[in-house]
């Protein structure tokens, strides 16, 4: 009946050609105008999965009651100066907080002047009282710069402590390199200020020093990319922000808004990218697989209009494309030329003994059903994720299996109407490499039969270690700089991704909680508001009244008040340069000398410079001194903290106005790989039942990623089995075509493991895809082995071209998605370029052995 309706439409097409393309044209136009006046990509990852689950009202919760954790942008300012470090910090804070209409909230948590007043007081008390040896030493020369705040209080000090006999300390150094450092900034012409807190504040080593910037910004879900017009305003701030000490540091965007907005970006930059390299390598397929370029253009024209209906259907139907979804629009261009191939092909080898309205005729007929039936395999390869809770492969799976049908409706309509209007091709002549895979299959039939059996057990037995990646991090481009800070920042202790949060229903029930966790063996800390009050105050304030007692000359001294003009200034310098000479001359501490050989060098330089620049210099040394000085008085004098205490910005983050409190739970291990994150996750939510973080959300999305795997497998495998049993109607034959299947689906796995390449949330699509489109191929070489029952027939047919030929062109489309940045789309390229080779190879050779050996003969009539 359906050959019989296939008859009737294609005499219909190649009876008024003209009229059928026409219509296609028009339908094509207003296709094109939708997909491309109503193109749009939803930007909200979150709304990827189903929304009700439990975990996820849990993370809701938590997003209502404390938003400030949640979209933020994370900026980063990094250096080996604390100085510098902190002072960019806060002038950056301060410009990006002007732009309220941008952005709602902005907060550094070490900028707050609270924090900085009583910084000494968060320190550990041996580090403290380390500080406060280093005052005691630098005492002198902070009370030279208090009582005259000039290069005469300061130089004075220098010349005299060189000139002088006593053993001058190694630290001396420093402040020598950093004077040095400020002359030649200051001749260069950029006057940094000298970083007297990174000499008052030593550290040990070259660690790096943070400060994060907490930034929200109001996101416009209506664009492609919400989040693109914070990360421009925050970038453009970064650029115009001017401050001596920029060159110093570095200032880089991490956090959820970056990752949402790299990756939206990434899916379409790769969607581009990966579509012209597949249109290349589909043209260069064709060119050297057809060479007729009539069948190309057929071929082409049809994949072109394919792709434009399907972007319609899915803006028509879904209404947006996703990260995922957007993926299909690339694998079109491979899917959509298959099933022209095969009735082009099959056109080029009817031509060469019938009239070209019989040859259309015929090719339509024989080969209809068969892609029909692919198409619908392949649609419902595609639709087992539909009735899934992922909905990201739902929504992909609705488009894809729509672009298939449409595909199918294509190639049976503008294949006959093109070639009915154009000169018929040359009769297709057999390829050498068919007449080698013919002499291969029909002399070691049994042996390919064995080898086929054998490299199934090899590939089932390394596809058991093959498991499922639940980081949604995995997606995210590895390269980028979100990625990169992010993984810094990790390494450094500086923040942790894997903590688990709860909501406390107050500040009791938070400590009881708090007990409760710290016995567990996978929880190394707790931290509830009261935490963040520094701990072992008294011991602390002990020790800030002993330096304020020591430094008191300092903070209370009498400011010289002695006139001071440039030529004073003047004879300070040369002062200072004639006793560095000397001191040069005469020392035997080798580090020592040589800072002042380079202090002398650079004075001498400072000296011949005019009198602006020298009064630079001054202001770069002296006025960051005061600065320091009226900071540390103020720190020094800091008392007792309590939890109200805390600013506002922090104990908001902490504590709700109906007094819930926030409780934070860190692993004691390296939770990334799944065991220990399960673990982790379990443990701690045998204790507070609703926990949320990214180890229960990564649990939770895995979860929901991996049923839909499983559910979409068992769909399609009975949905493909039952299409197949009716319309093959040979039980044996449709397990034949299940082998090649089940073996590239177990290649596959194991491929993940050779490569370290485990399945993720974006790649899972690739096995039921598998069988999906792997069954055409199958399909077409059972319809054309029982033409003749002949495997030699069948391999120097035109139907092994086609199937060489179409997996070949999809090879080449979905292994362009490997050169996408983005890092779900680029797994799927890889894994689909891996099964599809496979799949070619036992298709072509192992499934016409397995129907030569085993399938029942039952000649078809022509």
């Amino acid at each position: 009946m359906y050959r019989r309706f296939l008859m009737i439409w294609t005499g219909f097409v190649i009876s008024c050609p003209k009229r059928v393309l026409g219509a296609v044209a028009l339908i094509t136009a207003a296709a094109l105008y939708v997909a491309i006046t109503q193109f749009s990509i939803n930007s909200d990852t979150g709304k990827l999965i189903r929304q009700d689950t439990d975990w996820k009202q849990v993370y809701n919760r938590l997003s209502d009651v404390f938003p400030q954790y949640i979209n933020n942008t994370f900026v980063v300012v990094s250096g080996q100066s604390l100085s510098a470090v902190s002072n960019v910090s806060k002038a950056l804070e301060a410009e990006i907080a002007d732009n309220t209409e941008m952005f709602q909230l902005v907060y550094g948590p070490a900028n707050d002047p609270f924090m900085e007043t009583h910084a000494l007081i968060f320190l550990d008390p041996d580090d403290l009282d380390s500080l406060v040896s280093d005052l005691a030493e630098a005492q002198p020369f902070l009370t030279s710069i208090a009582r005259d705040p000039n290069l005469r209080g300061l130089f004075t000090l220098l010349s005299d402590a060189l000139d002088g006999d006593e053993d001058l300390p190694v630290s001396m150094a420093r402040i020598v390199n950093l004077l040095s450092d400020a002359i030649d900034s200051t001749l260069a012409g950029q006057s940094l200020p000298v970083a007297w807190r990174d000499e008052m504040v030593k550290r040990e080593g070259d660690d790096t020093l943070y400060s994060i910037i907490f930034v929200q910004g109001r996101q416009n879900f209506d664009e492609s990319l919400p989040s693109r017009k914070i990360i421009q305003e925050i970038r453009s701030t970064i650029d115009s922000l001017e401050h001596p000490q920029k060159p110093l540091v570095k200032i880089r965007l991490t956090g959820q808004i970056p990752f949402d907005n790299g990756e939206i970006e990434s899916a379409m930059q790769s969607a581009q990218i990966a579509g012209s390299i597949a249109a290349v390598l589909l043209v260069l397929i064709l060119v050297f697989g057809v060479g007729s370029l009539r069948v190309i253009i057929a071929t082409y024209l049809t994949m072109v209009i394919g792709l434009i209906w399907t972007s319609a259907y899915a803006i028509l139907t879904v209404g947006q494309y996703n990260t995922i979804s957007i993926v299909f629009l690339v694998m079109f261009i491979g899917l959509g030329v298959d099933f022209a191939i095969h009735l082009s092909l099959r056109y080029q080898e009817a031509i060469g003994h019938k009239d070209k309205k019989d040859a259309l005729i015929y090719t339509n007929t024989r080969v209809g059903p068969a892609i029909s039936l692919c198409g619908i395999t392949s649609a419902l390869g595609f639709l087992a994720f539909v009735p899934t809770e992922y909905l990201g492969l739902a929504e992909l799976g609705i488009i894809s299996g729509g672009g298939m049908i449409i595909a199918v409706a294509l190639s049976l309509t503008v294949i006959p109407a093109f070639f009915a209007l154009v000169k018929s091709p040359a009769p297709v002549s057999r390829a050498p490499y068919l007449l080698l895979l013919s002499n291969l299959l029909h002399s070691y039939r049994r042996v390919i039969v064995v080898v086929t059996l054998m490299v199934a057990a090899l590939v089932t037995y390394i596809a058991k270690d093959a498991y499922f990646d639940y980081s949604t991090l995995s997606l995210k481009n590895p390269n980028s700089e979100a990625m990169t800070t992010f993984r810094e920042l990790q390494r450094e202790d500086v923040i942790t991704d894997y903590a688990i949060s709860y909501i406390a229903p107050d500040m009791s029930g938070a400590e009881d909680v708090k007990k409760r966790l710290l016995e567990l063996n996978s929880v190394s800390e707790v931290k509830i508001p009261l935490d963040y009050v520094p701990s072992e105050q008294d011991e602390k304030i002990y020790l800030l009244e002993d330096a304020g007692f020591m430094l008191a000359s300092t903070f209370f001294s009498e400011v010289n008040k002695a006139p001071y003009s440039s030529s004073d200034r003047d004879v300070f310098i040369q002062d200072l340069l004639r006793a560095s000479e000397a001191f040069s001359l005469e020392s035997i501490k080798p580090e020592l000398k040589q800072a002042v050989q380079r202090l002398n060098l650079s004075l001498t330089k400072l000296a011949a410079s005019d009198s602006q620049i020298k009064q630079a210099f001054e202001q770069s040394v002296i006025m960051p001194a005061l600065e320091e000085l009226d900071w540390l008085e103020r720190a020094i004098a800091a008392q007792h903290i309590r939890l109200d205490d805390l600013p506002e910005k922090l104990r908001d983050r902490l504590i709700t106005d109906q007094g819930e409190v926030m409780l934070t739970v860190t692993p004691s291990e390296n939770i990334v790989p799944v065991k220990a994150m399960r673990r982790f996750a379990t443990d701690v939510q045998s204790i507070i039942k609703d926990a949320t973080g990214r180890p229960v959300v990564d649990l939770g999305i895995g979860e929901i990623v991996i049923t839909a795997f499983r559910q979409a497998i068992a769909i399609a495998v009975a949905c493909i089995m039952i299409v197949l049993v009716l319309t093959l109607r040979s039980f044996v034959d449709t397990i034949l075509v299940f082998i090649p299947l089940a073996m590239t689906a177990m290649t596959t796995f194991a491929a993940t493991v050779i490569i370290d390449m485990p399945l993720n949330m974006a790649n899972v699509v690739v096995v039921p895809l598998i069988f999906g489109l792997g069954v055409d191929n199958g399909i077409h070489v059972v319809e054309r082995f029982h033409e003749s029952d002949d495997i030699r027939d069948l391999a120097e047919s035109s139907t092994s071209r086609a199937v060489f030929l179409s997996t070949l062109t999809t090879l080449g489309t979905f292994g362009a998605l490997s050169f996408s940045t983005h890092q779900g789309i680029y797994s799927i390229g890889v894994l689909l370029t891996c099964a599809l080779s496979s799949l070619m190879l036992l298709t072509l050779v192992s499934l016409p052995a397995l129907l030569s050996v085993f399938s029942t003969a039952r000649i078809t009539k022509k």
